[in-house]
């Protein structure tokens, strides 16, 4: 689902299957969704306490020349390795 051939041979429409897979996929996210609104304003929902050092990429020769090829974004570096 999704492709240009997929696109092309169903004229872009989905099949029943598909709409039911897709609904049914929505509707777990807005219920999921929905408890942990729930369990946030209940105060259940413990958020990871995360240093931002453990996230960042590494110093390496991919990153900087991926940082080199996108000016004007400041990119928070991560500490020397």
């Amino acid at each position: 689902m999704g492709s240009l051939a997929w696109g092309h041979g169903r004229d872009g429409s989905l099949t029943r299957t598909e709409k039911i897979r897709l609904l049914s996929n929505l509707a777990f996210v807005q219920v999921r969704e929905g408890l942990d609104t729930l369990r946030s304003r209940l105060g259940l929902l413990k958020p990871a306490q995360l240093e931002l050092d453990v996230v960042l990429p590494s110093n390496t020769a991919l990153v900087e020349a991926l940082n080199s090829k996108t000016p004007g974004i400041e990119k928070p570096r991560a500490p020397p390795s």
